[in-house]
């Protein structure tokens, strides 16, 4: 049985949701992390969104969401070399990511129809 695009969207993203939830509980145990850093989610949660929704509508936008992430990366890989990674706010950046991607779907996916590219995109796979 073949699954819709729609809901295989919707079920990928799902996970990556709940994978980022599930980083957020664990590490803000482990992490001293403090609630004054609030901001670093809704900041994630903002670019999160804006990057889906473009990465939904237009290869630029892919693109656009690869080369942060990419540039994410490296700045990670850097602070890790050099020692001076903040763990302090991963969680928020994790649940920022979920808050990001949940957004952009519950109203791209549920409320409104998914865009025509990206049900296309995932067609094609």
């Amino acid at each position: 049985m073949e699954r819709s695009p729609e809901r295989k969207i919707i079920t990928i993203d799902f996970i990556i949701v709940s994978s980022c939830v599930f980083n957020f509980v664990i590490m803000v145990q482990i992490a001293t992390s403090s609630v004054e850093l609030w901001w670093i989610a809704v900041s994630v949660a903002t670019v999160t969104g804006m990057l889906s929704a473009a990465a939904d509508r237009s290869p630029a936008g892919l693109w656009a969401m690869i080369a942060v992430g990419a540039i994410g990366m490296i700045g990670i890989l850097y602070a890790g070399a050099t020692s001076t990674l903040p763990i302090e706010i991963f969680p928020w950046f994790f649940l920022g990511l979920a808050i990001g991607v949940s957004f952009n779907r519950v109203l791209f996916g549920i409320v409104w129809p998914i865009p025509d590219l990206r049900r296309r995109r995932t067609l094609s796979k």
